[in-house]
């Protein structure tokens, strides 16, 4: 496990006997952190500079998985990242579930690559809700709002709003703004978001505006 050079909260990890696994906290970590792990192998990586209030990361698959979350990224509290069974294939898809720089994350989300649970069709005895990837993505300096899950095989492009409430079970390009069961979405190249009003903040969100304009 990798030691953040300043910690303010707490980090709890369950290796559970596994072998191999890996536990990267970059510096000025802020918050209240749970790993999980279930699968040898599996690597969790957490950048420089997050706040993750009562954030669990449970790496459930049987086999090697990422968890990767980049810097400057916020989460207020009770989110849960899921990277999990049900991939199928034996185990050739490596599962991963990654979040983007300056990602904001508000209450009570789930973030999930698999359904978790294998659904088979009795006929023929293959597995229909296999993930076409195993893969979310969530690309820099999206918003996230409170009460939405983000569901397996999709992107979530830079520089987004995820709306209260929505759940998105279709890519979303950059620049939207999505809503909605499942989300739709609208997008608007024109609009950025920013932390706070204060001109640092509009700045540093200008900055990924421009870093992703779309051409």
């Amino acid at each position: 496990m990798g030691i953040p050079q300043s910690l303010v909260g707490k980090i709890t990890v369950n290796f559970a006997k596994l072998r191999n696994c890996k536990v990267y906290i970059g510096a000025n970590f802020k918050g209240n952190l749970a790993i999980d792990f279930h699968g040898e192998d599996s690597i969790v990586y957490i950048g420089d500079n997050c706040i993750l209030g009562s954030v669990a990361i449970r790496s459930i698959a049987k086999h090697k998985q990422l968890t990767f979350i980049g810097n400057n990224v916020t989460a207020t509290g009770k989110c849960v990242f899921y990277s999990g069974d049900g991939t199928g294939g034996g185990g050739t898809t490596l599962p991963a579930l990654v979040v983007g720089d300056d990602c904001m994350f508000a209450w009570d989300i789930t973030v999930r690559n698999t359904d978790a649970h294998p659904i088979y069709n009795r006929t023929s005895g293959e597995q229909v809700n296999e993930p076409s990837k195993g893969i979310v993505c969530i690309e820099p300096h999206v918003w996230v709002g409170q009460n939405v899950s983000i569901l397996k095989d999709v992107t979530v492009g830079a520089c987004s709003i995820v709306g209260l409430g929505s759940t998105v079970t279709n890519d979303i390009p950059r620049f939207s703004r999505a809503v909605g069961v499942p989300a739709k979405y609208k997008v608007d190249p024109n609009i950025f978001w920013s932390r706070s009003s204060n001109d640092a903040c509009k700045k540093k969100a200008l900055y990924y505006a421009d870093k992703y304009e779309i051409k």
